[in-house]
């Protein structure tokens, strides 16, 4: 029942997702297809991916949740007798035989170490998980919220417990998320990493809500769940390292590309006419100025006095269908005119009619 509600989540979150990617790349020519380079910032999201998957890897395997029963060796089902048995040998092995009749309440000279406050909760804690229902509220929660939540009376206080300290785990997953998706290849991530990230959270609340059957539990519910949060995660990083945005640049991004370059040439123009009007108002810098374009017009004009060199520009302009290329010019400064309309919702200032009723009036005047 877990897994297909699981699996169905993920279907439903993913779906819409994959369908996007298809239909924004079916009708694509590869003549059409305009790369977008990878920049600095695209190559630290994806070290910082990369670092973040080892270290939940890491996480998962080295790091396992402390547990009386793995240190025992026996299944957490076993029998008290069993879980008896195990305990005592364990301090013999770990502790020397003095410790082979241990209680945590009356300690013999015989057992005084360095390491008698560990043994005493040690053994505290095997005395009270020999209690079915306490030891069911062990598995379920983890050693830490057993031992460490001294205000914890119920299950909602134990599971209180565990979500406020899990929550630092998912802050840091989504930090790591939001940096690396503010980059233009990542940016369809945004969303659905956010979905992915807090369909674990709710999975995770699911299955501590959910009744257990019995008053012991198979296995620790606590260390499933933080597998399945460690798994889940390197998951969710793996396919924001692996998928990208289309190296293709989008009709958009190629229009507002355009835009600013233009507004680039439109501000260098303007600052180009600025500095001119500095330099001519100065008297020094104006002779220099004319004396340097007079150059440049006695170099033009040897230049083209060459027949040779008339013959070569005459041949290369023959080439060209002039027309065409206004026409084809024309065309192609209407459509960014166009793409800038939508993406701005802004009109392109129009020629005063007034104006251009004057112009057309002025040679049936002459006339």
């Amino acid at each position: 029942m877990f897994t297909d509600f699981l699996v169905n989540t993920l279907l439903m979150a993913g779906l819409p997702f994959l369908l996007n990617i298809y239909l924004s790349n079916k009708n694509r020519r590869p003549e059409d297809r305009i790369e977008r380079p990878k920049t600095k910032i695209d190559r630290i999201a994806s070290i910082a991916l990369l670092v973040g998957i080892v270290y939940e890897f890491i996480g998962l395997i080295y790091f396992q949740p402390p547990s009386i029963f793995k240190t025992l060796n026996i299944p957490s089902t076993s029998p008290n007798w069993l879980f008896q048995n195990r305990y005592r040998e364990y301090l013999v092995d770990t502790y020397g035989q003095d410790f082979a009749s241990f209680d945590p309440d009356n300690i013999r000279p015989n057992q005084l170490n360095d390491n008698l406050e560990q043994i005493r909760d040690f053994a505290h804690l095997f005395m009270e998980l020999k209690d079915l229902e306490r030891r069911a509220t062990y598995l379920k929660y983890g050693e830490v919220a057993y031992t460490k939540c001294t205000w914890c009376e119920s299950d909602g206080d134990y599971l209180l417990f565990n979500l406020s300290r899990d929550s630092l785990k998912y802050i840091y997953m989504l930090a790591l998320l939001g940096a690396v998706t503010s980059t233009t290849r990542k940016n369809i991530w945004r969303f659905w990493s956010v979905v992915l990230v807090a369909s674990v959270s709710l999975v995770e609340i699911f299955m501590y809500l959910t009744p257990q059957d019995g008053n012991v539990l198979k296995k620790s519910l606590f260390e499933q769940i933080k597998y399945n949060r460690h798994g889940m995660f390197i998951i969710i990083m793996a396919l924001v390292w692996l998928f990208d945005r289309s190296d293709e640049k989008t009709e958009e991004e190629l229009t507002q590309e355009i835009i600013n370059r233009t507004v680039a040439m439109i501000n260098r123009a303007q600052a180009s006419e600025l500095c001119t009007f500095a330099t001519l108002t100065e008297g020094t810098l104006r002779k220099m100025f004319i004396d340097y374009y007079e150059k440049k017009e006695i170099e033009k004009s040897v230049v083209f006095s060459s027949p040779e060199y008339n013959d070569v520009r005459l041949q290369v302009i023959a080439k060209y269908n002039l027309e065409k290329m206004i026409e084809q010019s024309n065309a192609m400064s209407e459509t960014i005119m166009n793409n800038y309309r939508i993406l701005t919702n802004k009109d392109i200032p129009q020629k005063n009619k007034k104006e251009e009723t004057g112009n057309a009036a002025t040679p049936n005047t002459t006339a």
